[in-house]
């Protein structure tokens, strides 16, 4: 009889979605996984570290689809044909999992969205303007939580700088970045948004109700579903700044 074994799994992304991954994944094989979680921004340099040290490495890890391209540095396995089911999975979801012909990781999720979460019993307005935040920030009023720095959100500002905005920013506008990097950096300083905030630090501003507003992504809404009922809403991320 095989004795049950314990993985190792570093956790970028989706905490409460991982723990239920384990709860299911105990009780259909009888074994475990033993998950750290980290920061997204912190998790790729502790892979590096983990690697160059020769401590000890994850087994597993759950983080977007971009660390692939250090699939050499981290020393990435190939993952076998056999583990994947091509027909039941998205081809753009296969497709950005792919590496030089070879497959990296098994796609669980398809989509890095940002999203405006609202809690009306606080506001009526369900899609306020940067302008009205940065009003309400004058007036001594935090609306919004979100987390900060975070380089993938701040990637989501720079359509509202761009003259292609309808279309997507395949090729890097400068100017756009650059005017996102300058608008970014001032939201602390304007006191729209506090610093050095992580996802379950805002998320809990959030959900105590301290703020009526939330940025965060599409995965949030399944844990922000537990705390709120009609109340929660669900707006586009804002992208005009009047």
């Amino acid at each position: 009889m095989i004795s049950a074994q314990e993985i190792q799994v570093w956790s970028g992304i989706e905490y409460s979605t991982v723990a239920e991954i384990n709860e299911r994944f105990q009780e259909e094989t009888g074994n475990t996984l033993a998950i750290r979680e980290f920061d997204v921004n912190n998790i790729r340099s502790e892979l590096l570290l983990a690697k160059q040290t020769g401590i000890t490495v994850p087994d597993v890890i759950w983080v977007p689809s971009d660390f692939l391209g250090l699939h050499d540095y981290f020393d990435l396995a190939k993952i076998p044909p056999s583990w994947i089911e091509e027909k039941s999975i998205e081809p753009k979801a296969l497709e950005l999992v792919t590496v030089d012909g070879a497959i990296y990781g098994v796609p669980l999720g398809l989509g890095n969205h940002l999203v405006l979460y609202v809690n009306t019993k606080l506001t009526d307005d369900i899609q306020p303007t940067w302008e009205t935040l940065l009003e309400k920030a004058k007036q001594g009023e935090n609306a919004l939580a979100m987390q900060y720095p975070n380089m993938y959100f701040l990637m989501s500002f720079v359509p509202m700088f761009s003259d292609r905005r309808p279309e997507p920013l395949t090729d890097i506008d400068v100017s756009a970045l650059a005017a996102a990097l300058k608008f970014y950096g001032a939201l602390p300083e304007k006191g729209v948004v506090h610093d050095e905030v992580s996802q379950e630090q805002a998320r809990a501003q959030f959900i105590q109700g301290k703020v009526p507003y939330l940025i965060d992504g599409d995965w949030a809404l399944g844990e922000l579903k537990q705390h709120f009922s009609t109340e929660l809403k669900i707006s586009s991320l804002l992208t005009d700044l009047q």
